[in-house]
């Protein structure tokens, strides 16, 4: 069964930061973060059933970029929702989900 994607307003903005950064190095590397967080959330669309982090948060690795996606899954509504787009790399005390 293939989950619906909603992304938040907050992931949104975690993911425009982390295309935003890896454009300033260089362009081509801004579109391979992007080809690899789009086969990321197609991976979770069938199947989003990963380890629970926390609470109710599963988390999934972005291939060859030192980022995570956070989501929650409701199984009622076959919907995923990804919360953040964390960059495991920076400090986790400034880096967390609200």
């Amino acid at each position: 069964m293939v989950y619906s994607i909603k992304i938040n307003k907050r992931a949104l903005g975690d993911i425009q930061k982390a295309l935003n950064r890896y454009d300033k190095i260089e362009t081509s590397i801004g579109d391979k973060f992007q080809k690899n967080l789009d086969k990321t959330i197609i991976a979770i669309t069938s199947n989003p059933f990963f380890q629970i982090r926390y609470s109710d948060v599963r988390c999934l690795l972005i291939t060859k970029f030192p980022y995570m996606i956070h989501f929650q899954v409701n199984e009622k509504k076959n919907l995923v929702v990804i919360r953040a787009v964390t960059n495991t790399s920076k400090d986790p005390k400034t880096n967390w989900i609200k």
